[in-house]
């Protein structure tokens, strides 16, 4: 995986399919990037490789596009911009990316358990989830649906 080469980031590989990285130090708050990269068979439209992006018109296609690595392209992006524009994050940052999400995520609780010296998270930025439609961008600013009188549960 690229990474913005700052002095402020770092970023380490685990033999468990996640990526920890460690940005600001121990006194600084910390936020947690979660996902999951989908790796299984499955149907796929004739015709096309699931592991190349293909345009077709103003969408794209390809194996977990939508279903999480999107997302993780997006957040990379925004956090590429920010480093940029700032040079450091003044938070610590872990992603923690894992692969078996739709076979009950084996391993995760021990490697969870195993790397007790992951940065605490004050906040967690999940980018996974529903969407009003196709259209417009969704945000939550909760885990599941917020309720309707909540003014910011609306999409933008």
């Amino acid at each position: 995986m690229a990474v913005p080469r700052k002095p402020s980031y770092a970023a380490e590989a685990t033999p468990y399919p996640g990526i920890p990285g460690r940005g600001a130090g121990a006194r600084a708050g910390g936020a947690r990037l979660p996902g999951h990269a989908v790796r299984q068979p499955g149907r796929w439209i004739e015709g096309r490789d699931p592991w190349t992006l293909t345009a077709d018109g103003d969408r794209w296609y390809g194996r977990g596009a939508a279903d999480d690595k999107g997302q993780h392209l997006v957040n990379l992006a925004a956090l590429r911009l920010l480093l940029a524009e700032q040079g450091s994050l003044g938070f610590n940052l872990t992603f923690l990316f894992e692969s078996g999400e739709e076979t009950g995520s084996p391993g995760l609780a021990e490697f969870t358990a195993t790397h007790r010296e992951l940065p605490r998270a004050d906040v967690l930025v999940a980018s996974d989830g529903p969407r009003l439609d196709t259209a417009t961008p969704t945000l939550f600013h909760a885990l599941g649906r917020p309720p309707a009188d909540n003014p910011l549960s609306a999409r933008s």
